[in-house]
């Protein structure tokens, strides 16, 4: 496990450049490939575009493992396109299920669809950043 955490956080760490360029490369590659089938360069350049595939896999790991966003920002509560800002919040509390649900000040709750593996901690320090007052759970 600590090998594979090792190769993540290395991954994580990627400039975007670097994750663009073996993504522009291999379609570069796989054509040279192509054009090269029946002579002497086949074989170097398979191995080359396997070797790059790999490593554009291995440089987008974060993107396999992301979580998303979270339901909130600075500006407010992100809702089906709408944002509601911070001061039409009153608490963020626990709705149905695993999702959280927004309580604004003229009385609607809002649903706050909880994505991904986040554990309650996480959403209540992220809410904490935002508006202390408002948590609720």
């Amino acid at each position: 496990m600590a090998l594979a955490s090792r190769l993540y956080r290395a991954s994580h760490d990627l400039p975007n450049p670097v994750r663009a360029a073996s993504i522009i490369a291999l379609p570069v590659l796989a054509f040279a490939t192509n054009a090269a089938l029946g002579t002497r360069w086949v074989a170097p350049l398979f191995a080359a575009f396997v070797a790059l595939t790999l490593f554009a896999l291995w440089a987008h790991l974060p993107v396999f493992a992301w979580d998303g966003p979270f339901p909130f920002s600075d500006r407010g509560i992100h809702v089906g396109g709408e944002i509601h800002p911070w001061d039409a919040v009153a608490a963020v509390e626990p709705g149905e299920g695993r999702n959280l649900a927004a309580v604004l000040t003229d009385g609607r709750r809002v649903t706050l669809r909880v994505r991904g593996e986040r554990t309650w901690d996480e959403f209540r320090t992220a809410v904490l950043r935002h508006k202390p007052e408002a948590v609720a759970f």
